[in-house]
């Protein structure tokens, strides 16, 4: 019969236990988000690539080749502004719109190389993207971004946020419907119809590889722009490409098409792959097995909230580790006096 004492140490030894696998779990989902990349990118990683020319017919009748959507190191990206404007370079465009997430403190570095790239024929423009747990949208051409942003904002927060975009002569664009419903889970994701109420000038038919039928067609039906977006984090392929055709190649003339709502899109199935050649990271490949260890419960948490199936599934395994030790403990005493027993045995005869 375990005394009061003995018990008091086996709830002692449990919180410990509890305490130590919550901070490697913790410690390890943490590197897995914020650790090193797995490449190591440098600004002449696409200099001696010859950017790619779309096979499509009708690509040649417009001299603006624009992605709406893309991210650095200012937010969740893995490229610098000036790495994320060669890439896009190298994949054909000639009009990038940097939209970090809830941010703008790209601006000074997309300041500082504009007239650099005008030069060269590219034109990048400020945008952010405005993310919530109810809606991604961009808003492409603004100056600035000041008002707060709600992780769960009401209809009310996201008409303001469409209204104060205008107001700075922005253009206003929904993100990958598809997967803020099917993969994030977002249930009250404004409907189209209401988007359409609300003022919002174009829906993304084009996410990364992803076509959105749906939108596509209600584009059609009810007038609203359409528009593509790499949604780049790290370099990858290309499907899509939103062409303009504009009298005076600037930014001016640029945000006015765009106003206008004169976009033709392409989409390509099989995409362009990216082709740049990157030097491995051994500094991630060091704390990669920890990495791939956290990815495991990062993956637990979906759009929707936990995977409580699989949060349970590996709290058994983790308890279960846990009792095979208070067994072996509680067993250890026995074993070793077995074991002393028998060597005692054996020296007698």
């Amino acid at each position: 019969m375990p005394n009061k004492r003995g018990i008091s140490r086996f709830i002692a030894r449990f919180f410990i236990f509890t305490f130590l696998v919550a901070g490697i779990i913790a410690g390890a989902v943490l590197m897995n988000v914020f650790g090193p990349n797995p490449k190591l990118y440098t600004d002449e990683d696409w200099s001696n690539l010859t950017p790619y020319t779309s096979p499509h017919e009708n690509i040649s009748q417009y001299n603006v080749v624009l992605d709406q959507h893309s991210h650095t190191l200012y937010s969740d990206g893995v490229l610098t502004v000036r790495q994320n404007i060669e890439w896009h370079i190298s994949m054909g465009f000639n009009c990038v719109i940097i939209t970090d997430h809830n941010t703008v403190s790209h601006n000074t570095d997309i300041d500082s190389l504009k007239a650099e790239y005008l030069a060269r024929g590219i034109i990048v423009i400020l945008g952010i993207e405005w993310t919530t747990d109810r809606i991604h949208m961009n808003f492409l051409g603004i100056s600035e971004w000041n008002l707060q942003i709600p992780s769960y904002p009401t209809d009310q927060e996201i008409q303001d946020a469409i209204a104060e975009a205008h107001r700075q002569n922005a253009v206003t664009t929904v993100n990958h419907i598809p997967w803020s419903l099917n993969v994030a889970g977002m249930t009250e994701h404004p409907t189209r119809d209401q988007l359409r109420s609300w003022g919002i000038d174009y829906i993304e038919i084009v996410n990364e590889d992803t076509w959105d039928n749906e939108s596509n067609n209600y584009c059609d039906t009810y007038g609203l722009g359409k528009i593509t977006g790499t949604d780049m984090h790290s370099p990858s392929s290309v499907h899509g490409w939103t062409l303009l055709n504009v009298t005076n190649f600037t930014e001016s003339d640029i945000m006015a098409s765009l106003r206008d709502k004169n976009t033709t899109i392409v989409y390509d199935e099989l995409g362009f792959a990216d082709r740049g050649v990157y030097e491995d990271n051994p500094l991630y490949y060091l704390v990669k097995p920890i990495s791939d260890f956290g990815g495991l419960f990062v993956d637990l948490w979906t759009g929707s909230g936990l995977d409580w199936m699989g949060v349970t599934t590996y709290l058994i395994y983790v308890y279960v580790l846990f009792g095979l030790l208070e067994l072996y403990r509680y067993e250890k005493p026995k074993l070793k006096k077995k074991l002393i027993q028998r060597k005692n045995d054996i020296t007698e005869k």
